[in-house]
């Protein structure tokens, strides 16, 4: 039996993080791909100098997590997908800063909160098509 495709991430704290290849055109998206850019701390690195994580890492992390969670319990199908795509595209709202920067998006968009945005992103993006395109409801991901 063939085993499916998968790509490993090398992260600090979990280790080898091995993403489900129907995954990966989420993460190689422009959207998901700032995260990289987005510190997960905002300015704390600037007084703890190991504090340099990105939100890319951390939903990474959160993905793994919630993987795990999803084999011991025995989540299946379109359930086990959608658990793991929330964990993984949970943060991708955040402004540059993280929360530092919500004001922000108050000024913009009307809202402070970068799960507004987020769902946004979600449901007028082509991160919604791709989510589709993998059996699984971009109105069920964004609430």
């Amino acid at each position: 039996m063939l085993r499916k495709k998968a790509k490993f991430f090398r992260d600090p704290i979990h280790g080898y993080i091995e993403v489900d290849d129907r995954f990966l055109k989420l993460i190689d998206s422009p959207f998901f791909q700032r995260l990289r850019r987005i510190k997960q701390l905002a300015f704390t690195d600037l007084v703890y100098h190991g504090a340099e994580h990105s939100r890319f890492g951390h939903s990474l992390g959160a993905y793994d997590l919630a993987s795990s969670i999803s084999n011991q319990i025995g989540l299946k199908g379109h359930i086990h997908d959608e658990f793991r795509l929330a964990a993984l595209l949970h943060d991708l709202g955040h402004p540059p800063c993280s929360h530092a920067f919500e004001s922000v998006l108050q000024d913009t968009y009307g809202s402070s909160a970068h799960e507004d945005y987020t769902e946004a992103v979600i449901m007028h993006s082509e991160i919604g098509d791709l989510i589709e395109n993998l059996d699984c409801t971009r109105k069920t991901l964004s609430s």
